[in-house]
């Protein structure tokens, strides 16, 4: 049984409005600005791992110049720049799969570079988050995941009881 991804089941909203009008490539991409866990071995090869809290991320969008979208981050910004108080929330679901992406306390960095020429360009908006979540799944049936996390959670448990008791 094969996958399907479908750009079209993506849902992207900001401050509750739904963006579309995406540019041909890649619309959106997410990354964190620090990795999670990071590893420290000592002179004598034991290693050890510190947890970083920091849940701060960024979000480009990419848009065409013809998107509606630009003129409503233009506004969100504009708000920003005059009231310093155009904070926002962000989320991004696919619809056909399991991928799930929530920014609490966005702010757009600043405009988008603007090339201007014979073709209709892509506008790339930058968006900073204080505190992202993100859950990265794929695109298969959500019960069958349950099902092999429910299996894993079930062997740990026996692992444990088997090793505590």
């Amino acid at each position: 049984m094969s996958n399907t991804y479908s750009a079209c089941k993506v849902i992207f909203t900001a401050s509750g409005t739904r963006v579309r009008g995406f540019g041909e490539s890649d619309m959106i991409n997410v990354e964190r600005d620090s990795t999670k866990f990071v590893k420290v071995t000592g002179a004598d090869g034991r290693v050890s791992r510190s947890h970083n809290c920091d849940n701060a991320g960024q979000i480009q969008v990419t848009l065409q110049q013809t998107s509606e979208a630009n003129d409503f981050f233009s506004q969100l910004l504009l708000v920003d720049e005059t009231t310093l108080s155009g904070q926002f929330a962000v989320t991004i679901t696919d619809l056909n799969g399991t991928t799930n992406i929530i920014g609490a306390d966005c702010w757009l960095v600043g405009p988008p570079a603007v090339p201007m020429g014979k073709e209709i360009t892509d506008r790339v908006w930058t968006i900073d988050v204080a505190n992202l979540s993100m859950y990265v799944g794929g695109n298969k049936n959500s019960n069958l995941i349950s099902a092999g996390l429910s299996e894993a959670a079930s062997a740990v448990g026996t692992w444990v009881n088997k090793v505590l008791g």
